[in-house]
């Protein structure tokens, strides 16, 4: 049995779930078409990967004292799987400072070889650099030095962009250094804190992002400390510093909807900082936004979200698919998936789905086509 469930996500746009109700694909295709249609657009700068499991190798602990604020985290067991989110902890560094941080490389069932390693994106691009590492080693927890806090001390560099960036401390067990800070690993931890680096040189505006956006407007949000921002918006992938609209003087926090856009496209937004006549900051990442009126990028989620649903499990038209049959669907309304615009989808019997008309499902343990 074919359902729709229409989920509203405040006034910006619907979504609507695909649940094929059959003896054995419920649960599996719940959780294929949450993954891809679930979501407000996410503008995430940094790279995700971590651990799959939750056991064994896991950081028991990061200390980091800054000038007013400080980073007191106490890891849980079991672990977290991914990336565990910590940024609401932040440490202020002024550049040209030396700190020290404690890392306690720990377990939660048995002490294990492995790496360590940590990360602060000083020149905030979103990306941690080899050259933006602090601390690298490998150890044992039993054994020392890993068998109490281990030490890093690091100088924050002149050339630090001011604003807030991550640190990322990742432990992999049996791992090797260098570490790739994007990886994904069965066990260990990897943990992203906050950085607010001040003294350096001028950092482009911090936390922009995209507040709404419809058929033809977007409206995009930044933070920082520069007493002036200059901003501008261009298609999807253009050369920032080659766009037509561009505004002087803007504080931060600076709320600035663009009204007027053409439907159906996709724009990206710079915002760089003026520090001081003369020094201005670089492009940061951009903010990107449709008018396409609905999500640009669709997050991943296996779980059913607790509110906002209507149970419609009674209602619905049969499909009677067959062992390892298919069924081409016509959404209610087109989706926007990964700057492709779809209006149809391939359901197969036994939980598989892909996005357009008369595609392509396998059966036996192979690789979806990316989409």
């Amino acid at each position: 049995m074919l359902n729709v469930l229409k989920f509203k996500f405040s006034d910006l746009f619907s979504i609507y779930w695909l649940i094929l109700t059959n003896y054995k694909t419920t649960k599996k295709l719940l959780s294929v078409i949450g993954s891809l249609v679930l979501g407000l657009p996410i503008y995430a700068q940094y790279c995700g990967g971590g651990p799959t499991s939750s056991g064994f190798s896991n950081i028991d602990a990061v200390v980091l004292n800054g000038a007013t604020s400080n980073i007191n985290f106490t890891g849980t067991c079991p672990g977290i799987i991914g990336i565990e989110d910590q940024t609401n902890q932040v440490a202020d560094l002024v550049a040209g400072s030396t700190y020290t941080m404690d890392v306690t490389f720990g377990t939660c069932s048995g002490n294990y070889n492995g790496a360590g390693q940590a990360w602060i994106d000083y020149n905030a691009n979103g990306v941690f650099e080899a050259s933006e590492s602090i601390f690298s080693g490998t150890g044992n927890p039993g054994n020392a030095p890993w068998n109490a806090p281990v030490p890093i001390t690091f100088t924050v560099p002149k050339t630090a962009l001011n604003g807030t960036v991550n640190m990322r401390v990742i432990q992999i067990e049996f791992g090797s250094l260098p570490i790739n800070p994007c990886n994904t690993f069965t066990w260990g931890s990897a943990i992203d804190f906050s950085i607010d680096i001040s003294g350096g040189a001028c950092g482009p505006a911090s936390g922009l992002t995209v507040v709404s956006a419809d058929a033809t407007s977007g409206t995009v949000q930044w933070g920082g400390s520069a007493p002036e921002y200059i901003y501008e918006i261009g298609p999807e992938g253009y050369a920032p510093g080659s766009a037509a609209q561009i505004s002087n003087g803007v504080t931060a926090g600076f709320l600035n909807m663009f009204t007027g856009l053409p439907s159906n496209s996709i724009f990206d937004v710079y915002v760089r900082s003026i520090c001081a006549p003369g020094d201005t900051s670089i492009y940061g990442t951009p903010a990107t936004f449709n008018t396409y009126n609905q999500g640009l990028f669709m997050d991943f989620n296996t779980q059913c979200a607790p509110n906002g649903f209507t149970d419609i499990s009674n209602s619905g038209t049969a499909t009677n698919l067959t062992d390892d049959a298919t069924v081409n669907v016509t959404l209610p309304f087109s989706i926007l998936y990964q700057g492709v615009l779809y209006s149809d989808v391939t359901i197969a019997e036994n939980g598989g789905v892909l996005f357009g008309p008369n595609q392509t499902l396998f059966f036996s343990n192979t690789l979806l086509p990316d989409k």
